[in-house]
């Protein structure tokens, strides 16, 4: 479609299944001559030519007189009409940018999915043209941290220079601090790292005063707690920054004391107290032993009040103009053991060692599996050969064993779940059995009676029971399995988000499996989720199935 302006009308040309488009402008005409839609240059025409025609498709004349029309109206929105979007907007991103421009703090409550990222990067490149911003400060959980220079290339429509703090790095970030930039200046630092060390919460300091800020907390209900170390330096930085938001999905996951810290972030006089002891005491119903337990709530009707204005909430079931399927990465950082076991997995002698064991990969798709198999939490192994002549045929030819320590893949998979509405229902695709042994044991205790397993070796019967379960009993909320076993066959349209651990080597698996909740049925978008280690292969595995190969396939490539 294209929108231009001759004389005194807009012209809109379309394609005839457009044409549904021209019909719903408020005041139009079909001339048969011309074979063309005309509507006259009115206020009523200008907005809804702003809101339906992406920018691209108007012409410049026709978008300096939108632009005129919006300008003199006294009732106009806030958001400014001349910044052009890299890309679209949603309607929900319209709402939420245009209810927070004129506030200093602003909470966007906004299901995973529905662009709170879009929204905060698109708010602080119109505070930059405007003059009244030259940095953003992004506090994220670690994992996150690489993702927003990713969302920063895909929709910041201005110049920008991103740093990602990371440790060690503290040397490089007061240079760049330092460096006087015409473009907007963007630091990344992970909330974990504020009260782990001096560096972090010196360099956010820094960089706060060095700069007119706006300063965002991506998922905020890290800093739900009031007395941890990285809330209170969230508050202090936060007081010195011009303007501030939280982005979240669940801000009040666990009740309704945790707004508490968050808005204290954001200004404490928007919930009238600056003291959490004062707030419990205001809304909260205390009793159990000593009366330290939060029992019930009181006066909530004045408590949303009084935040109402400073929040947008939109909840992904009620977008109506979302893409059919969306997709996220998060990233997790191996430990020092994995770090060390993929690198001597990655040398020419293709061995790696844990304790006793050792394992040697003879092919390069061996080796990209047993990589998986490590960023999972394993260290699989070679038999010793005592083991082997003691083995029967049918068993597997290696062992594998447990690496110590944390786990970080599970560590963000638990993180993410945790983050989903408590109703919301998901898929969990795990290649590895010990895997989804792991995710399993953790349901079993956390949240026993809310998943089914599809395993190896169940009967048709056996399948269709879980999925019927998953799909109509509103406690099941998670559906654990692997692309082997449950991409073919299932309808989980119950799910609208789909979490991969790890992923089989196919790209037909792949397809399939994002096809189970996203089938007929389905009335909602569809979330993808990878779970993608800090490791060139992992990188790769997904980047190859993202484009649609298989990993055989993109080995070859790779050799050729």
């Amino acid at each position: 479609m294209r929108l231009l302006k001759e004389g005194n009308a807009f012209i809109f040309k379309c394609e005839f299944w457009e044409n549904h488009l021209a019909k719903a402008i408020p005041d139009r005409k079909w001339v048969v001559k011309n074979k063309q839609w005309e509507a006259p240059v009115t206020l009523a025409n200008a907005k809804y030519f702003y809101d339906v025609v992406d920018s691209s498709d108007i012409e410049p004349e026709a978008m300096k007189k939108i632009n005129e029309l919006l300008d003199g109206d006294k009732n106009r929105l806030p958001f400014p009409s001349w910044y052009k979007f890299k890309n679209s907007p949603m309607k929900c991103q319209r709402e939420a940018l245009n209810k927070s421009f004129v506030k200093e703090a602003f909470a966007y409550i906004m299901d995973m999915g529905t662009g709170k990222s879009f929204t905060a990067i698109n708010f602080a490149a119109a505070k930059a043209m405007m003059g009244e911003i030259n940095g953003m400060l992004i506090v994220c959980d670690t994992g996150i941290k690489p993702v927003w220079m990713k969302e920063f290339e895909e929709h910041c429509p201005i110049d920008y220079d991103i740093f990602i703090m990371e440790s060690g790095a503290a040397k490089n970030a007061e240079k760049w601090i330092n460096k006087t930039s015409d473009r907007l200046k963007v630091l990344v630092v992970g909330v974990e790292s504020l009260s782990t060390g001096p560096y972090a919460k010196q360099i956010a300091n820094l960089f706060v005063l060095k700069h007119a800020t706006y300063m965002t907390i991506d998922e905020s209900s890290s800093i739900k707690n009031p007395s941890t170390k990285r809330t209170k330096i969230c508050w202090e930085l936060g007081g010195l920054c011009k303007y501030r938001s939280i982005l979240n999905g669940t801000p009040v996951d666990e009740g309704v004391e945790n707004l508490f810290s968050q808005f204290r972030f954001l200004d404490w006089s928007i919930i009238g107290v600056k003291n959490y002891t004062v707030f419990k005491n205001r809304y909260c119903v205390m009793g159990g032993f000593e009366g330290r337990k939060i029992v019930g709530y009181n006066n909530l009707k004045d408590l949303f009040k009084r935040i109402e204005p400073y929040v947008y909430t939109v909840k992904i079931t009620d977008v109506e103009d979302m893409p059919k399927r969306l997709y996220e990465e998060v990233i997790v950082e191996p430990t020092s053991e994995q770090k060390k076991i993929l690198n001597d997995m990655a040398s020419k002698m293709m061995t790696a060692s844990q304790d006793d064991r050792v394992i040697e990969v003879e092919t390069v798709l061996e080796r990209m599996t047993r990589y998986q198999q490590v960023t999972g939490g394993y260290f699989p192994y070679d038999l010793t050969p005592e083991e082997l002549s003691m083995a029967r045929k049918s068993d597997p030819k290696h062992g594998i064993t447990k690496i110590a320590g944390k786990n970080p893949k599970m560590d963000a998979l638990i993180e993410q779940v945790e983050k989903l509405d408590s109703k919301r229902k998901f898929i969990i695709w795990a290649r590895f059995s010990r895997e989804r042994e792991d995710i399993v044991k953790w349901f079993e205790k956390n949240r026993p009676g809310t998943y089914v397993h599809l395993g190896a070796g169940l009967s048709s019967q056996e399948k269709y029971d879980m999925m019927e379960k998953f799909q109509t009993d509103p406690q099941v909320t998670a559906f654990i399995t692997s692309q082997q076993i449950g991409s073919k066959g299932l309808t989980l349209t119950a799910a609208t988000v789909a979490f991969y651990y790890s992923n089989s080597f196919s790209y037909t698996q792949r397809e399939q499996s994002e096809r189970r909740p996203w089938r007929k049925g389905q009335k909602h978008p569809c979330l993808y989720v990878n779970l993608t280690m800090n490791h060139k292969i992992d990188k790769q595995i997904n980047k190859a199935l993202r484009d649609k190969k298989s990993i055989a396939d993109f080995v070859m490539e790779q050799m050729s």
